[in-house]
């Protein structure tokens, strides 16, 4: 069953009890359209792919598997970057 508008708005985060960037994005999806939960669940997975893409990187040598590995990461980076802006 769909939100009212009056139930919606109690379910919003105030964006004043939030930082600056925070308020950004907030508003910004808002004015997007987009869940706040998608877009926060998008960037925890980026988050976590950088950093795994980093410990690869900080290898020296790569075997053949880590080396795909990386290169699904780094797809999979560029995929979330490009759903992010266009969410």
């Amino acid at each position: 069953m769909p939100l009212t508008p009056n139930k919606a708005r109690k379910k919003m985060i105030k964006p004043s009890l939030l930082s600056g960037e925070e308020a950004f994005e907030y508003l910004l999806a808002n004015r997007l359209g987009v869940d706040k939960r998608t877009l926060d669940e998008l960037k925890a997975e980026l988050e976590a792919l950088e950093a795994e893409r980093d410990s690869l990187i900080e290898k020296e040598t790569l075997n053949e598997a880590q080396q795909q590995r990386l290169e699904v990461i780094n797809e999979r980076i560029d995929a979330l970057a490009i759903d992010a802006r266009f969410s």
